[in-house]
């Protein structure tokens, strides 16, 4: 049997909380990061927000394509898929100008 992870992702200002002796990070992008990994199986489904940031700093590695979730009590809302353009990449420089180590603030959360 195959599972599919979901990934939702947010971005913006979160706060780093001890509840019950065990850090959590609180805050809208994490709501919204949860909602978002309600997606189909297989996706990762970015915001606005973090679209755009992904967006700024590596938008020559990658392409965005529009999708939709449907939030429970909220209604449709509209997400971004994300793909990498794989020759944009030099197998020789793995690391690259666009690293996940730039993408401060984005908050993620999958199921």
């Amino acid at each position: 049997m195959n599972h599919l992870m979901v990934i939702g992702i947010d971005y913006g200002n979160v706060t780093l909380v001890n509840t019950q002796s065990e850090p959590t990070v609180v805050g809208v992008p994490v709501v919204y990061a949860c909602r978002f990994s309600g997606a189909k199986a297989g996706e990762t489904l970015f915001n606005q927000p973090a679209m755009e940031e992904v967006m700024n700093i590596c938008s020559e590695y990658a392409t965005v394509s529009e999708s939709s979730i449907n939030i429970k009590n909220e209604g449709v809302a509209i997400g971004y898929n994300i793909s990498l353009i794989q020759t944009a990449f030099n197998l020789a420089d793995p690391v690259g100008t666009c690293s996940l180590k730039s993408l401060k603030g984005i908050s993620s959360h999958y199921k």
